[in-house]
């Protein structure tokens, strides 16, 4: 909830304390560097459970031989921590597999393309003249684990 942290309740100014790092849970309470302040709690995150994709933003358009850079934050995972995006074709050349065209549980609906593996925290992925124009989605995640960071990326090749 807002608690009034700098004691002066006629500026308005209250602090969530529940996401403060600053504020963590009560005034004053500071989560170290490397912390996130969750449910008023402060946490250290394990590699994946907060990667988030930065850039570029969702949907994005780009056409066939571009090279798009994707730029996302990983708290939790050591500078040398491989990942890989992974591409899947959800709706090319007018045949929607499954019937996705940005509906519910891309997941279930969408056909591989593949996966590149990289280090660091940027990727510049090739799009391939070969790949038919259409909706794409790019999701990453550290190799090793099993499950990919949300949220993906919608990409328009055309």
């Amino acid at each position: 909830g807002f608690v009034d942290c700098n004691r002066v309740a006629s500026d308005g100014c209250e602090t969530d304390v529940s996401n403060d790092r600053l504020n963590c849970g009560a005034c004053g309470l500071r989560c170290g560097a490397s912390d996130l302040c969750i449910a008023g709690r402060c946490v250290t995150p394990a590699c994946n459970d907060y990667l988030w994709i930065t850039t570029p933003p969702s949907p994005v358009s780009t056409r066939p031989g571009a090279t798009l850079r994707i730029e996302f934050t990983a708290p939790g995972c050591p500078a040398s921590q491989p990942f890989e995006v992974r591409v899947r074709a959800c709706c090319v050349s007018g045949d929607c597999v499954t019937g996705y065209a940005g509906g519910n549980d891309p997941d279930a609906r969408c056909g591989d393309t593949g996966t590149s593996a990289f280090t660091g925290t940027r990727i510049d992925l090739p799009f391939s003249s070969a790949f038919p124009l259409g909706w794409y989605r790019l999701s990453v995640r550290p190799v090793g684990l099993d499950r990919y960071a949300a949220p993906f990326i919608r990409v328009q090749m055309r």
